[in-house]
């Protein structure tokens, strides 16, 4: 279970984003050996000049220094409910 008070964006995938992005089709992806995993704290919109007008304000991140604290904790049989336990865990 990964949890944040902040928004996150997270995944955990059998892939590098190189390995994603260095294949063209499914069959083309390696054989998995180990599990890539990533938390990022914010990410900008989708959009720029290149293709189309400029990413609002509101959907850009300018931030240049932030602080950014998750906690990772392992769900087990006997963990009772994530959810109860992210919001409990989280809650000001």
């Amino acid at each position: 279970m990964v949890v944040s008070r902040e928004g996150m964006d997270f995944s955990a995938l059998p892939y590098s984003h190189e390995e994603l992005e260095a294949a063209a089709h499914n069959y083309e992806l390696p054989e998995p050996s180990h599990t890539v995993v990533t938390a990022d704290y914010k990410q900008s919109g989708v959009g720029s000049g290149a293709c189309g007008p400029a990413l609002a304000e509101q959907y850009r991140l300018s931030e240049k220094k932030f602080t950014f604290r998750i906690k990772i904790r392992p769900v087990t049989e006997n963990s009772g409910s994530v959810l109860t336990t992210a919001l409990t865990e989280y809650t000001p």
